[in-house]
């Protein structure tokens, strides 16, 4: 007997593929000449990352070495890191990280020979272990330091949120869609949202979306599964969606349009807009600015972000994004 779909995976599927080819400007022509070991920035990340591909060249401008580690691309990288000493080798190139930045590493898009399933776990753990030996160093300046998949939590968004004096729309993390619209409060619709992350990747560099499904309690006759814990809560109608994200001293947001809860489906669909600036130094400097911005504004770089969502009947969502980058 085959089981059936978790109801997140049952919704028509949105496929998409992550080059594994590396557009990085200083791993294609070289580093920057400088003293040996050279000191360097480290970027824990996957070849995809097109913002740490610009931010190679304009480091190379600057005769600042960017070094690496793609979790789609390391497999075969001959590396040595000396923890005592402070040294990553690679290549044959020792250099000395100043900086770390862990970006999008996922083990989970690690290419290896290996075949059987014991070799491909053993490979993607030594892997993640060096990844989170390197990222929590105490002789690197480490962004993001807190950022881990799944750090923190959905739920311990939310909380964060309800204690900050968001309104959070009544929530219920279940195996069953019966006994959520039985439990939630009211007669309207409920949203179902991934309790984890918003992707699957089954195969290295072949991604399925995992997105919101809006669901009808009228159509929940019976008992209904869903295969795997998901998040639900009860719908809250909303013209938009603010994301604020933290750079520095500096709040930057964002309004967000978009026709279906499914916002990476058709990305051209969605219009950014600029919302508010606000600054801990200067306080407010701009709100619902109508100009619209690029839906990835350059000025910011983007790391695992910490969302928490709040929601306020009548109100637009509200998503804060913290990025403990600093502007220059």
């Amino acid at each position: 007997m085959t089981a059936a779909l978790p109801l997140l995976l049952r919704s028509h599927p949105h496929l998409t593929t992550a080059s594994a080819e590396s557009r990085d400007f200083q791993a294609r022509v070289g580093h920057p000449a400088a003293t040996d070991p050279a000191p360097c920035v480290l970027v824990l990340t996957r070849a995809a990352d097109r913002e740490i591909d610009e931010l190679s060249l304009w480091l190379a401008a600057r005769g600042i070495a960017l070094v690496r580690l793609d979790s789609d691309r390391c497999a075969d990288t001959d590396v040595q890191w000396d923890p005592f000493a402070g040294l990553l080798t690679r290549d044959g190139q020792t250099f000395r990280p100043r900086v770390c930045w862990l970006r999008y590493f996922d083990v989970d898009a690690l290419r290896t020979a290996q075949t059987t399933p014991d070799a491909v776990q053993h490979v993607r753990d030594q892997w993640q272990a060096l990844v989170a030996a390197l990222a929590a160093h105490p002789g690197l300046h480490t962004l993001n330091s807190g950022a881990r998949p799944g750090t923190p939590d959905r739920l311990t968004q939310l909380a964060a949120a309800r204690a900050a004096g968001l309104r959070v729309p009544a929530t219920l993390v279940t195996t069953r869609l019966d006994v959520a619209a039985r439990a939630l409060p009211g007669p309207g619709d409920l949203l179902v949202k991934s309790l984890g992350r918003h992707c699957v990747e089954p195969q290295p560099g072949r991604l399925r979306g995992v997105y919101p499904q809006r669901v009808s309690r009228a159509s929940l006759d019976g008992e209904h599964r869903t295969g795997a814990p998901v998040l639900v809560q009860e719908y809250v109608a909303a013209d938009r969606e603010l994301r604020i994200h933290a750079v520095g001293g500096t709040l930057i947001g964002y309004a967000v349009t978009r026709p279906t809860p499914r916002v990476a489906v058709d990305p051209a669909g969605v219009d950014h807009r600029a919302a508010l600036r606000h600054s801990r130094r200067r306080g407010r400097i701009a709100a619902d600015a109508p100009r619209p911005v690029p839906a990835r504004p350059r000025r910011l770089r983007p790391a695992r972000h910490a969302r928490r969502p709040g929601v306020s009947r009548g109100q637009p969502r509200i998503r804060l994004a913290l990025d403990r980058t600093r502007r220059r």
